[in-house]
């Protein structure tokens, strides 16, 4: 069909790494997801959501994806359509560079009319600059990203959605990368 236009801005974020996407519930309800500066800061943006549920034709007034309003890098989403007409959300989130030097995985969920469920830090210490992935794995999703150690160690970890909860962040591929800071 025809492009539509979803969303536009002059205070848009964009790179050639941190993309913005679209996800379909199976009913076509859709989620669109960019990033929007928040602040005067090189890296201060965060994530902006809108949802159809007619197809494409007319979208919701865009919504914060995080509670979370600091001057900080908020990107880096994946999104993954859920039973009961939600939206499943990671992503990768600076609130706390500032005080532990830390960027975090936090998710949550959301539905066509932007109600937020609470949202969830799922690891403390991750990679601030490589992209997560949602899959859907048995009655569940399974999410990978770029962990961090304490040591600068940079490997690929999954974590998985039972629908209920997140079970606890584990090493599936050792890429042993040591970049600094």
């Amino acid at each position: 069909g025809a492009p539509r236009t979803i969303a536009s801005g002059a205070d848009w974020f964009v790179n050639w790494a941190d993309v913005p996407s679209i996800s379909a519930l199976a009913d076509g309800t859709l989620a669109a997801h960019w990033l929007a500066r928040n602040g005067t800061g090189t890296y201060a943006y965060g994530v902006r959501v809108a949802c159809s549920t007619d197809g494409g034709q007319n979208w919701t007034t865009p919504f914060w994806l995080h509670d979370d309003r600091s001057e900080c890098e908020h990107g880096f989403v994946s999104l993954w359509p859920q039973k009961g007409g939600r939206f499943l959300a990671i992503w990768l989130d600076g609130r706390d560079m500032q005080s532990t030097g830390n960027t975090q995985l936090w998710t949550r969920r959301f539905d066509a009319g932007g109600k937020l469920s609470k949202e969830t830090r799922l690891d403390a210490r991750v990679c601030s600059c490589c992209p997560t992935a949602l899959t859907g794995s048995g009655d569940g999703v399974l999410a990978v990203y770029r962990d961090r150690s304490s040591d600068e160690i940079r490997d690929i970890s999954r974590i998985r959605w039972d629908g209920q909860r997140w079970s606890r962040p584990s090493r599936c591929h050792v890429d042993g990368w040591r970049i600094p800071g």
